[in-house]
């Protein structure tokens, strides 16, 4: 299965990583979530494809969190970068 099209480096911490419409992937939550767990250190830059890309919730993070703009809650997160701050 083909995640990323493409991976080139701007600087050592900076990354790019162009994502193109495959059609054998219904969900993108995964692919995201192997690319932020692949460069846990690194600034990630995703670039998107001209297409829609579909986030369904059932594959995100489900967390309690305090938004100040929205109620608080569970949430459902599709870019859930925590983790990785905390490794840097």
């Amino acid at each position: 299965m083909l995640f990323a099209t493409g991976c080139s480096f701007v600087q050592s911490d900076n990354v790019e990583i162009n994502i193109e419409l495959a059609d054998d992937i219904d969900d993108y939550n995964p692919v995201v979530r192997k690319i932020i767990e692949k460069y846990p250190k690194e600034n990630i830059t995703l670039h998107f494809g001209v297409n829609i890309y579909k986030f369904y919730p059932e594959k995100t993070r489900n967390m309690y969190i305090c938004i100040s703009n929205n109620d608080n809650g569970n949430k459902r997160i599709a870019f859930d970068f925590e983790n990785e701050q905390k490794r840097k």
